[in-house]
């Protein structure tokens, strides 16, 4: 389907585009293979780095999910360290989690929300996005130390400086 479509079939369609362009997203739409669901394209650059990120909004089921990846793949030799590191930051967190998908040794860090009944929630989804970013920013000097051959603890305790500095 072409993009030129999207905003006729999707009806998040106008609210997505307006909340990107007003924060200064760059993203390219494009239709999931799943009728009625949207996908926005973007790379987030953060203070620690740009990373590949996608908005999948499916608008029978009213979710809204945002995901950012990291921008290289981790190898198997660092794959069990990857998830011993991301299952201890997930029982530290209180909103979205971290996953490696092990058959390409993607890591992503998902946030989602559920829109209800009401009108398109453009507030709700910038903050779900902005704390995805976040998210994301904080670890990403300790996802690559992981990707750098440093031990579990000493990339907890990496995050862990980063959130003292952060603090104080």
């Amino acid at each position: 389907m072409q993009p030129s479509n999207l905003e006729n079939l999707h009806p998040f369609y106008q609210a997505t585009v307006q909340l990107f362009e007003q924060e200064g997203w760059p993203y390219v739409p494009m239709m999931s293979d799943e009728e009625d669901a949207l996908v926005l394209l973007t790379d987030l650059n953060l203070d620690n780095g740009e990373v590949p990120s996608l908005l999948y909004a499916s608008y029978p089921e009213r979710l809204l999910l945002f995901s950012s990846a990291l921008p290289v793949t981790v190898e198997p030799p660092r794959q069990e360290a990857m998830m011993h590191f991301i299952t201890r930051v997930n029982a530290a967190l209180a909103f979205g989690s971290f996953d490696l998908e092990t058959s390409d040794g993607r890591v992503q860090f998902r946030t989602a929300l559920i829109a209800g009944d009401e009108a398109f929630p453009t507030e709700s989804l910038r903050m779900m996005i902005h704390i995805n970013a976040r998210t994301f920013d904080h670890y990403l000097p300790s996802l690559q130390a992981i990707l750098d051959g440093f031990s579990v603890e000493s990339a907890l305790a990496l995050a862990q400086r980063a959130q003292n500095d952060e603090a104080g």
